[in-house]
């Protein structure tokens, strides 16, 4: 019984610029998965004008172990975004802990009278830190939204050096807890 496959992915060993040319000539591919000698471990949209393929390329030597999560829809025509790994709740609390600091910072100052210059240094860090926070969250949250209403498809990759040789115990943990994961994901 023949299917029809949503997602068109290729299997490739050839350079950067032959999976880009590859995805030129054949505009149907979604996805390329890759193995190079000459670049390490990556994953980038080849062109981000336009709806072209996620590229997946990881080093031919066999050195990291990697995990890809793919939020895919067909009709999401604004291609592919990566979704932040971030944990949401954590980069709160991190926001909320900052806005503590500052907060005593400026209480600070209001106490010192006339030398609160040795905390507006520390109050513009506070500042700059609470920003990149908020805007690393929006930023999430938008993504997820977009993923969600199919304008975009996400994806996450992790890749991890293997420090031990083959068939160590690390490898096989890492190894079972992907495929759990798997496991976890199909099954939902």
């Amino acid at each position: 019984m023949q299917q029809k496959c949503d997602l068109l992915m290729v299997l490739s060993s050839l350079t950067m610029r032959e999976n880009l040319e590859l995805a030129k000539k054949n505009k149907g591919i979604d996805l390329i998965l890759s193995t190079s000698q000459q670049h390490g471990n990556i994953v980038k949209i080849l062109d981000q004008q336009r709806h072209t393929p996620l590229l997946a390329q990881v080093a031919s030597e066999g050195s990291m172990l990697g995990q890809m999560t793919i939020y895919w829809s067909r009709q999401a025509g604004a291609g592919w975004l990566e979704l932040a790994s971030d944990n949401i709740e954590e980069l709160q609390q991190k926001i909320d802990h900052n806005r503590q600091r500052l907060a005593l910072f400026e209480k600070k100052v209001a106490q010192a009278k006339g030398n609160a210059q040795q905390f507006v240094a520390k109050i513009n860090r506070e500042k700059r830190i609470i920003h990149r926070y908020q805007s690393r969250l929006e930023f999430i949250t938008a993504t997820k939204e977009r993923i969600a209403q199919k304008e975009i498809n996400g994806f996450t990759a992790v890749f991890r050096k293997i420090y031990p040789k083959p068939g160590s115990e690390e490898i096989i943990r890492l190894i079972s807890e992907i495929n759990q994961q798997i496991k976890e994901a199909s099954s939902q």
